[in-house]
């Protein structure tokens, strides 16, 4: 099936996207956070564009709000290998947990 602009549509028949690097590496946890000693993780859904960076993020699971906006702005900095069919990119959904934790 072709791909398909909804965020839960099926997979498909071909590559997934692969990070090139690490989104932790762009993470900044959020002051307050760290002071409260607070950790937890944020599951994003988002879609890799066929030039590999990232277009629309959504919130699919969070444990704190707190997360969100670092876990969106990490990702959104990240780039990835497209997704490929017989070779050609193309853009698609994929999910990524972003763990928060404090060692």
């Amino acid at each position: 099936p072709p791909p398909t602009d909804d965020p839960y549509a099926c997979t498909f028949d071909g590559s997934e996207p692969r990070p090139i690097d690490n989104p932790r590496k762009y993470l900044v946890y959020p002051d307050e956070a760290k002071r409260n000693h607070w950790e937890g993780e944020v599951v994003l859904r988002f879609k890799v564009m066929k030039n590999g960076k990232v277009g629309e993020v959504l919130i699919e699971k969070s444990t704190r709000k707190i997360f969100e906006q670092a876990a969106i702005d990490a990702i959104k900095r990240c780039r990835f290998a497209p997704s490929t069919i017989n070779g050609k990119a193309i853009a698609i959904w994929t999910s990524l947990k972003i763990p928060f934790k404090l060692h």
